[in-house]
């Protein structure tokens, strides 16, 4: 594992705070983010209308113990003939892996520690779509925990990262890295002379 009981680990950031739901939390997954980066050109003009569960933002880039990537193989191994079938739809690599991770049993856990979707009655029905989840009964306890996190990531310096630019990018949300990286010497972005 990761840390004890940690096995898939990242940035929970597809999660905004709203005053439309009781949970004080929405979902807001980009469906346009892939435009002008595709290779295929029909796919620079679909939304995208993949799998959409419970998970941490890869572009921050996140960790999986050996248990995890043992899962993920295993299903990749198991269901290779529906994920071909299904390679131009489901094409946000980060939302694919998390899609597998909860079927595989995991839930993903913030660099803060908080495990924000570990709520009694969660079920891998509810956390596979996150969008669903937050506007259901169980939502305000997930909202709970997302608030939680979000205060955190406020009152804890030690999990921001500098680069030779300055904090970049500016926002909170993007600086966190876990605690354990830090406590040894690691930040990840920042090159060995620059450290």
């Amino acid at each position: 594992a990761i840390d004890e009981g940690v096995d898939w680990m990242g940035s929970e950031n597809k999660m905004r705070e709203t005053d439309e739901n009781p949970s004080g939390w929405k979902c807001s997954l980009s469906r346009v983010w892939h435009f002008g980066k595709c290779t295929r050109p029909k796919l620079n003009s679909m939304p995208y209308e993949g799998v959409n569960p419970v998970s941490v933002d890869g572009g921050h880039g996140y960790f999986l113990s050996k248990k995890a990537m043992r899962g993920v193989a295993e299903y990749v191994d198991a269901m290779y003939d529906l994920l071909e079938k299904n390679k131009f739809v489901n094409i946000y690599e980060d939302q694919m892996v998390s899609h597998i991770l909860i079927n595989q049993g995991f839930l993903p856990v913030d660099y803060t520690g908080l495990n924000v979707f570990k709520v009694p009655g969660i079920t891998q029905l509810a956390a596979q779509n996150s969008c669903t989840l937050m506007t259901g009964e169980l939502g305000v306890s997930v909202g709970k925990r997302l608030t939680k996190m979000g205060h955190l990531r406020q009152s804890t310096g030690i999990n921001m990262y500098e680069t030779i630019f300055g904090f970049t990018p500016m926002n909170i949300d993007e600086r966190m890295l876990p605690r354990s990286l830090l406590e040894v010497g690691i930040q990840p972005y920042v090159t060995r002379e620059e450290m």
